[in-house]
C-alpha cells in the first residue's frame, strides 16, 4: 500500500500544506499589523476565487496514536496524527468525510539578505478547534517568515520562484519594480500569510437494502 506519512494542521504544523522551506516548530502567531500584501499565488483551475477545497474520506484511526488514514480520490493515502488540541478526535469513524479548505498564500514581504547566510525560518500559527459536542473541525492562519534563494524571474508576467531547503513556490508581485532589484541566485527574506481549515462531515448513511 502506497502511504506518504505527513504533519497536518491537526497537529499545528502544517507541513501538508504550508511552505517546507524549514523545520522550525511553530510559535503563537503575532498580529498582522498593517500588512501589506505583495503578491500572491497564481491562480490555478482548482484554486476559484482564491480558495482551493480537497476532499478525503477516513479509512482507518488509531486511538492510541492518534493517527488518522485518509483515503483521496486522487494520490496516495496520507497518515495524519491529531494532536491534543483536538477535542472531539473521539467521534471520529472510519467513514467520515474530511474537508480542507486552503486559501492560497499571500507575499507580504519580500527583501534581499546577505548572499551565503543561513536559510532559517520563523513560523507563527494561530489555531482555532471545534469545542466539545461540535464536529471535528480546526482552523488556523499560518505566518511564515523565510531565507530563501531567488530560483526564477519573470519580469514578463511579473513572476518570482523561490526555492527553500525542500520546496519551491511561486508568487505573482505586484509590484515590477520589486521584481527589477532582484536577479536569480539572490536569497532573500520572504514573509507569506496563509490560511487553511479541517471539517469532518458526517459519515454517508449506509444504502438500505
Amino acid at each position: 500500500m502506497n502511504k506518504r506519512i505527513v504533519g497536518f494542521v491537526l497537529a499545528a504544523c502544517a507541513a501538508v500544506v504550508v511552505p517546507a522551506w524549514a523545520q522550525d516548530k511553530p510559535g503563537a502567531a503575532p498580529p498582522d499589523g498593517a500588512a501589506v500584501v505583495i503578491g500572491r499565488e497564481p491562480g490555478e483551475a482548482a484554486l476559484a476565487a482564491g480558495v482551493r477545497v480537497r476532499s478525503a474520506t477516513i479509512t482507518a484511526i488509531d486511538p492510541a496514536t492518534r493517527d488518522i488514514t485518509l483515503r483521496r480520490p486522487n494520490g496516495p493515502e496520507v497518515v495524519i496524527r491529531a494532536s491534543d488540541a483536538v477535542k472531539n478526535f473521539d467521534r471520529l469513524k472510519v467513514g467520515d468525510r474530511v474537508t480542507l479548505t486552503q486559501e492560497a498564500a499571500l507575499l507580504v514581504g519580500l527583501r534581499p539578505v546577505d548572499a551565503g547566510g543561513i536559510r532559517q525560518r520563523t513560523d507563527w500559527i494561530e489555531v482555532h478547534t471545534a469545542q466539545p459536542g461540535e464536529r471535528p473541525g480546526a482552523a488556523l492562519k499560518h505566518r511564515v517568515q523565510a531565507v530563501v534563494n531567488v530560483f526564477a524571474i519573470d519580469r514578463k508576467s511579473r513572476t518570482v520562484t523561490l526555492r527553500g531547503v525542500r520546496e519551491t513556490r511561486k508568487f505573482v508581485v505586484d509590484d515590477p519594480k520589486l521584481l527589477a532589484s532582484l536577479k536569480v541566485g539572490d536569497q532573500v527574506e520572504a514573509t507569506l500569510i496563509q490560511g487553511e481549515a479541517l471539517t469532518v462531515e458526517p459519515a454517508r448513511a449506509a444504502k438500505g437494502k
